[in-house]
């Protein structure tokens, strides 16, 4: 008896291992075929908002995001977590990895300056992004998304840096940058328009050497007057016929070159050359953390009284001053000749709120810095990049809301923790011991 029942014994064991492998094998091929996720945080903070989960429904059409990522395990996963939220919610959106030593040739042209920095493609368009956060992605996607409707037009026709041009003093690198950031981009003769046209996000006045006539003027003022976004390199202090809209905005261009000792210690002996470390907290030097360079400068100084609200975006060293003699031999700081000592503002935001949106306006006392020549030197093509962004979307931007870490750490009173640790330490062991004697027990009837 007990020979013929070893055979039927184990027999039942097979078929019960063969099952459970079976149904542990079913689970696993459902669960991939129709995953489940849940999020437990207080905040949902691993979720995504409302606003995001219903850009990724609005968007049509795949999203490809390649990361330049070095072989760190550790980097590439925060990255893949980081997209995966919002895959769940658009499952074209691909994710890929580049190692920037592998390909340097593309990581130089594409201006990759961060481990693990993304280039976010979509239809046709891409934009760089090295920020994981939920806000970060989707404000990358919502103008990708929206970019036909961003028109940069850059004033023409009376000598200003173009954003085509291939000399040393053109923005013609800058301009290639835009374009492929999704911006439309239009050199315009205001001799030949009466008005800058009304889907123009942006208007560039970038350093005109010839006089602009009265009605070009009035165009321009027209423009800033019915709210309209500006930017203006402005690098000597010649207006050339833009009076009307230095005053329109309260602004003066101060005499003088900001010349910067401070530059020395960068290995640069040209004074004319000013170095920033450091910047105003706004959001269009928020995420810089290197230096940038601005040849030949002037500083910027506002009036106060006027409808705009000004804040310094670049200010320049205690170190420097506003030079208004030669620049060449020995140069010092004369404040009998009306020089000033810094920090000096070499660009200024002027906002106000105008109908439902913000106008903003950004004046820098100096267009080298976004020329071919200089423009790959330290941060200079992530600061203009920043610019125009912040000028461009004037609001119109995904809020997510702030999620506060409520559950990041577990309070326990005493006599909680005491029964925590004798359900681990006493009760559960109990529990096996117990069942696994019954077991024994059990079979050893059998």
């Amino acid at each position: 008896m007990e020979l013929r029942s070893k055979p039927k014994r184990s027999l039942k064991n097979l078929t019960f291992y063969l099952v459970l492998l079976a149904a542990a094998g079913l689970v696993c091929a459902v669960s991939i075929l129709y995953p489940l996720e849940f999020d437990w945080t207080a905040d949902g903070r691993n979720t995504l908002s409302p606003a995001s989960q219903t850009l990724m429904h609005e968007m049509q059409g795949p999203v490809r995001i390649i990361a330049y990522a070095s072989n760190n395990g550790e980097l590439r996963n925060r990255i893949r977590i980081a997209v995966d939220r919002f895959r769940r919610f658009k499952p074209d959106l691909a994710l890929s990895f580049v190692d920037p030593d592998e390909d340097p040739d593309t990581v130089r042209e594409l201006g990759i300056r961060v481990d693990g920095e993304m280039i976010v493609h979509y239809q046709g368009r891409s934009e760089s992004l090295r920020d994981l956060g939920e806000s970060d992605i989707s404000n990358a996607l919502f103008r990708l998304s929206n970019s036909d409707q961003r028109w940069i037009v850059f004033l023409s026709g009376h000598g200003e840096r173009s954003p085509s041009g291939s000399a040393n003093h053109d923005l013609g690198k800058f301009g290639k940058q835009l374009q492929n950031k999704g911006y439309w981009i239009l050199e315009l003769k205001t001799a030949l328009s009466a008005s800058i046209p009304d889907n123009a996000s942006l208007l560039v006045i970038a350093d005109p050497v010839v006089e602009l006539l009265p009605g070009e003027s009035d165009v321009v003022a027209k423009y800033i007057i019915h709210g309209g976004n500006l930017l203006w390199l402005q690098d000597s202090e010649r207006l050339n016929g833009l009076e009307a809209l230095n005053g329109l905005l309260g602004i003066r261009l101060a005499r003088g070159i900001v010349v910067d000792a401070s530059a020395r210690a960068y290995g640069i002996d040209n004074p004319a050359f000013v170095t920033l470390s450091e910047y105003p907290a706004h959001p269009i030097t928020e995420n810089l953390h290197s230096i940038s360079l601005f040849p030949k400068s002037g500083a910027i100084e506002s009036d106060p009284g006027t409808q705009f609200q000004a804040s310094p975006v670049l200010q320049s060293s205690l170190q420097s001053w506003s030079e208004q003699g030669p620049i060449k031999g020995h140069i010092q700081f004369n404040p009998d000749q009306g020089e000033k000592r810094g920090p000096l503002s070499l660009g200024l935001a002027l906002t106000r709120a105008h109908a439902d949106t913000q106008q903003r306006i950004l004046v820098i006392g100096d267009g080298d810095f976004l020329s071919n020549t200089y423009l790959g030197n330290g941060v200079n093509l992530d600061l203009g990049l920043n610019m125009v962004r912040w000028l461009t979307e004037s609001g119109n931007s995904i809020s997510i809301p702030v999620r506060f870490r409520a559950d990041q750490s577990l309070e326990l009173s005493p006599a909680e923790t005491a029964v925590l640790g004798s359900a681990f330490l006493i009760v559960i062991p109990a529990m096996l011991i117990v069942s696994g004697w019954m077991i024994h027990r059990r079979r050893k009837r059998s």
